[in-house]
């Protein structure tokens, strides 16, 4: 009778299948800082999957177009306009480029201010790796992004089921030695 339940409890823990396959994805969600320059704000970014875009001016070739943007800059709610991240495949690639030079990621504030966020294509001092553009001041100013993947609900999901089962087997182990 134990053997049955071992069996059909680890039958059923490898056979839950992660809610959302990875390659399947529709929308990845983002965390997103940025500051310096007299810039303080953060919030999240949903993108579509990793696309391939050969107009992209750099090496990557993809990119992950923006779908929606939550979150303040300098106390103003933001919404986005549009945009892209570049990347490479690997979120780490995203240290090295965050934002295409021409189209970079355009949001507005709650003030009514445009905005972008650009990586320049051209040799900058620096310090000036990824500049924040207002379109009302026509003023670059350098800042510090920082873009991290959050995990998806699926990767939740499997965490909870394997802590469950793990219990699930402690009380059972705990249940025999008793016995």
């Amino acid at each position: 009778m134990m053997k049955l339940r071992s069996a059909l409890l680890l039958t059923l823990l490898f056979w839950l299948p992660p809610a959302v396959k990875a390659d399947s994805v529709d929308s990845l969600s983002w965390s997103w800082t940025v500051s310096g320059s007299g810039f303080d704000g953060s919030g999240t970014l949903v993108t579509g999957p990793l696309r391939a875009d050969p107009s992209l001016a750099y090496a990557y070739n993809t990119d992950y177009l923006a779908l929606n943007m939550t979150g303040q800059l300098n106390g103003q709610n933001v919404l986005l306009n549009g945009g892209y991240i570049l990347g490479g495949g690997d979120t780490s690639a995203l240290t090295t480029f965050y934002f295409d030079p021409w189209k970079g990621l355009n949001f507005q504030t709650s003030n009514a201010q445009l905005w972008r966020l650009v990586h320049p294509d051209l040799p900058v001092p620096s310090g000036y790796e990824i500049l924040l553009y207002s379109y009302s001041s026509d003023l670059w100013s350098p800042v510090d992004v920082t873009i991290t993947p959050l995990p998806e609900p699926s990767v939740w999901m499997l965490t909870c089921v394997g802590l469950v089962g793990m219990l699930l087997i402690a009380v059972m182990k705990r249940h025999v030695i008793a016995s």
